[in-house]
This record gives C-alpha cells, sequence and structure tokens, in this order.
C-alpha cells in the first residue's frame, strides 16, 4: 500500500504552495464561508455512495462561490498541516510513558500530569514550562525513548505495548522502502528492478510462475514497463508473459468483458511483433476457459487484433475518415474457421468500442485528479462532449473501486483468519520522530511561501504556530537540521535586516523568536 500519510502532506505542501491572488472582499466571503461544517458525526448526514449521484456534467467549483476555490484549498491546506503539528504534539504530552514521568517530576516541577489535551488557541510560554521542564527534556534521543519502555505501566497498556513496538514499526517502514526502490527501479529499468526485487525477496524467486504474479498483483508497477517487459522476444520474457497470462481467469467471460480485463493489466506496447505475441497467448487462454464460443484460438486471436485496430480507429485524433460498421464486419468475415461470425455479435463489439473506448483505468484516475485528459482520449468525435464523458467515465470507476475496496476491508474483517491487522500507535512519542523526520521538509515546504505571499495576520499566526510547533518537536527529538531550518525560515520571517519596511506580521515573528528562545532554554535546563 502507498504511504498515505506522505501522499496527503504532500498534496497539502502542494495546494500550500499554489499562490492565489484574491482581493479583500474574496477574503472576507472565504473566511464566513471557512466558519461551516467540513464533516458531519451523523450517518444521516452523509449522502450515499453511488454513481447514480454523479453529476451530469463535470462541476464548476467557483460557480456558486465569491471566491476561488483554490483559495479555499490552500487556506484549508495551511490549517490541515498545523492542525498535524498540533496533533504530534499532542501525542507526546498524552503519551502513558510520559505522564510516568511527569508523576515522577510532580512533586519537584509542580507539573500538570492530568493528560489534558494542548491548547489550540494560542502558543505561551507558561504551558511550555509545564511541558519542557517535566517528561520532554529528556525526549532527545532515541535511547531516551527506548529506556522509558521498561517502565511498569497498567496491565492494559502493557499489552498494548507488546502490539505498539516503535523498532517492529520502523523495520515494517525500512522493509517497505526497500520495496519502494524495487518499484522505482522496475518502472526505470524494469531487468534491473527485478533483480533487485529477488534478491531483496520480494519475489519470491527467479521462476517465471513467481515474477509473472508480482507483476500481475501489484498496483505500484508501471503498466506501460510491464507492457513492454512482457512484450521483449527473449525467451525468459517470453515465459513470464505466458505466465503472467495463465494467471488471468476469462472462463465463461464474453469475449469483449474478457478482452477488456486482459488489457487492463498492462499497456500494450506499440510494436507489432509483440501485441503479436500478447493476442495469441490471449486467445490460447480465452478458448482453454470458453471452448465452445469458437471454432478455435485463431479466431480469437484475429478478432482480437482486429478489435484493438477498430479502438484506435475510433478514438485517435489522428484519424480522419473512421471505420464504419460495414467496414469493420467485413475485416473479420471467414475469420471463425471460414466461417462469419455473427452479424449482431460483431455490431454488438463495434458499438460497444465506439462508446467506450478500452483505455488503462489507472491513466482515466490519474487525469480526473490532476484535471487533464490523457492524450487517448482527446480524439473522440462527431461533437461528442469529450470533456463530459471522460468525467463520466473516470468518476464511475472511481466510485465503483472505492464500494470495492470497502467491501473487501468488510469481508476480510468477518473472517476468522483475517488478512487485515491494525495498530493503535498510542504508547511511544517515538512514533512522532519517525513521521516527522520524515514529513518535516514538506511541512517547511507548505508553511515558509505563503508567509510572503499574504499579509493577512490569521494566516500568519496560524503559519507561526506551524514553525514554532515544528522547531519544538525537532527540538524534543534533537532532529538537528530540521530545527536549524525551521529556525532559519523564522528568522526570514522576521526581516531583521530590513527594519525600515517591517509589517506587522514580521513584529509577530520577531515575538515567536522570543518564544523560541525561551522553549530552548527550558529544554536544556
Amino acid at each position: 500500500m502507498p504511504n498515505l500519510c506522505e501522499k496527503i502532506m504532500d498534496y497539502l505542501a502542494r495546494f500550500s504552495l499554489t499562490r492565489i491572488e484574491v482581493t479583500p472582499a474574496q477574503k472576507i466571503s472565504y473566511n464566513e464561508s471557512a466558519v461551516r461544517p467540513l464533516a458531519s458525526f451523523y450517518k444521516g448526514d452523509i449522502p450515499s455512495l453511488s454513481v447514480n449521484k454523479l453529476s451530469s456534467h463535470p462541476p464548476d467549483p467557483d460557480g456558486s462561490l465569491n471566491f476561488p476555490v483554490a483559495y479555499a484549498l490552500k487556506m484549508v491546506s495551511i490549517n490541515a498541516i498545523v492542525s498535524f503539528l498540533k496533533s504530534l504534539s499532542s501525542w507526546c504530552e498524552n503519551s502513558p510513558n510520559n505522564n510516568n514521568n511527569n508523576n515522577n517530576n510532580n512533586n519537584n516541577n509542580n507539573i500538570n500530569t492530568n493528560g489534558s489535551s494542548l491548547d489550540d488557541d494560542s502558543v505561551t510560554i507558561n504551558r511550555e514550562r509545564s511541558y519542557t521542564t517535566g517528561s520532554f527534556r529528556s525526549i532527545n534521543s532515541a535511547s531516551a525513548i527506548a529506556s522509558q519502555a521498561d517502565i511498569s505501566i497498567s496491565n492494559s497498556t502493557t499489552s498494548l505495548t507488546e502490539a505498539d513496538d516503535p523498532l517492529q514499526f520502523e523495520t515494517l517502514k525500512q522493509r517497505k522502502t526497500a520495496l519502494l526502490e524495487g518499484v522505482r527501479l522496475f518502472n526505470y529499468a524494469p531487468k534491473k528492478g527485478i533483480k533487485y526485487l529477488v534478491d531483496h525477496k520480494f519475489i519470491t524467486s527467479g521462476d517465471p510462475k513467481d515474477i509473472a504474479l508480482f507483476l500481475l498483483t501489484n498496483d505500484s508497477l508501471d503498466k506501460a514497463v510491464i507492457g513492454e517487459y512482457l512484450g521483449e522476444g527473449d525467451e525468459k520474457n517470453i515465459q513470464i508473459m505466458h505466465s503472467f497470462v495463465d494467471q488471468m481467469e476469462f472462463a465463461e467471460m464474453s469475449f469483449l468483458d474478457a478482452l477488456r480485463e486482459f488489457l487492463q493489466s498492462f499497456r500494450l506496447p506499440g510494436e507489432s511483433q509483440k501485441i503479436d505475441r500478447f493476442m495469441l497467448k490471449f486467445a490460447e487462454r480465452y478458448v482453454n476457459g470458453n471452448p465452445t464460443i469458437f471454432a478455435n484460438a485463431d479466431t480469437v486471436y484475429v478478432l482480437a487484433y482486429s478489435v484493438i485496430m477498430l479502438n484506435t480507429d475510433q478514438h485517435s485524433p489522428q484519424v480522419k475518415n473512421r471505420m464504419t460498421l460495414e467496414d469493420f464486419i467485413n475485416n473479420n468475415r471467414g475469420i471463425d474457421d471460414g466461417k462469419d461470425l455473427p452479424y449482431e455479435f460483431l455490431s454488438e463489439i463495434y458499438s460497444d468500442i465506439q462508446n467506450d473506448e478500452i483505455i488503462l483505468k489507472s491513466e482515466q484516475h490519474a487525469a480526473l485528479i490532476t484535471n487533464e485528459q490523457p492524450e487517448i482520449s482527446t480524439g473522440f468525435f462527431g461533437g461528442r462532449d469529450a470533456v463530459k464523458e471522460a468525467y463520466l467515465k473516470a468518476s464511475k470507476e472511481l466510485s465503483n473501486k472505492t464500494e470495492q475496496v470497502v467491501k473487501s476491508l468488510r469481508d476480510k474483517s468477518k473472517g476468522s483468519k483475517s488478512e487485515l491487522i491494525f495498530y493503535s500507535a498510542t504508547n511511544h512519542t517515538e512514533h512522532v520522530r519517525s513521521i516527522f523526520d520524515t514529513l518535516w521538509m514538506s511541512i517547511l515546504a507548505g508553511l515558509t511561501p505563503p508567509f510572503k505571499d499574504y499579509d493577512d495576520l490569521n494566516i500568519t499566526k496560524t503559519l507561526l504556530e506551524g514553525i514554532y510547533l515544528s522547531i519544538r518537536i525537532s527540538c524534543l527529538f534533537d532532529i538537528a537540521y530540521a530545527r536549524t531550518s525551521f529556525i532559519r525560515a523564522l528568522v526570514q520571517f522576521a526581516n531583521l535586516n530590513n527594519l525600515e519596511e517591517l509589517k506587522e506580521k514580521n513584529v509577530i515573528a520577531i515575538q515567536t523568536i522570543l518564544d523560541v528562545f525561551h522553549l530552548i532554554l527550558f529544554l536544556i535546563y
């Protein structure tokens, strides 16, 4: 599975970095709309997930708003980043390990250890006094966290701690990082990637069946690279391709449904020899599962090749004179061991391809998310609305895929031998170190440019709170490079080299520098 937290933070940083010009009236309009609830805890308030409820056309997000939707995305992203930092900081405070240390120091330091959450309204020096003079001053290294694991806690917490092992999570993360490196290498140089994945035991062995299974089941691999790799004429590549197709099941499927499913597993290469090898193997596999539909595998081979040509003809922008139904039928006369296939059967195939292009769903989804049209889909003809059709198709696929994922999770969770394992990472502050150490550069990128772009005090205070919390977390765990980077950004915000042009936001930044100075003093002493 992808690293969801990292992907979300990257998206937030990207939206935060977008420069959007807005008028004072648009800011006021956004601030008024921002007080509306973004979520509901009542199931009845949430519309059911159904493709029937999809809009008939791509929505115009700015149509009913008095401000650009991109500006709203930017502001929500900034607040989300800061809320995330508050959560990490609160995690440190509420950790059972920290509460034990707080209890040990309570008499000497008069520290409140009731486990209350962070004050979200402001960051104050008094609050930092109570936090930093207690357990936080010892949370500056991995060894300090490890030593806290030996503290005696309740039986229930102990059982959770055994499942919530930072070292285990770190090992799994390193393993996952190695897998992602193998995927990256495959997408760049397939043979090197396969060797890396086999050497690191992500692929069980170098046997064609094991390699084919990995290529078929790993969604992170580039479908175009899979197609090129499987289409190579080397003997081993051909064996892997045959194993790849043999692991697909086409029994009791219509010809066109089977072909569509087949072509979702990889992007068909452009070379005719490679296409030929794929179609020959598909024909063999389809006839093995459906022996009574066609006379032999040659029929399926010729028809599959013909459908691929029809798909290109009907949807390529380079084609001026498109194939008619009669042309398609004439091209396929006598292919079923000398006999013609039924007119209705070929007519149905023609109509289906004409109205529903064979295209990789992954490319559709990516195009919808990025608000772009895939090149292969820009050639619709006859006055059809390409944007509308692509939107509806991709939206339907996304909705169906989401429903299938939810159903799959539900079904697996019901089984006694569930494949799903969930951990509640609540007992170790060391998790915060791992998360922040991974994400701090994205956080820094998301918080620094908006300070220069806007003079709005609300935005300024939010950004400075995020910078302060980042410095605080990097100090607690002694992440030196992150700490230095955030402090440098804060110093730039203060604009001390140009005192004549100081703005109110620069003065607030100077105040934050003083707060950071006190924070570091308390952490040290």
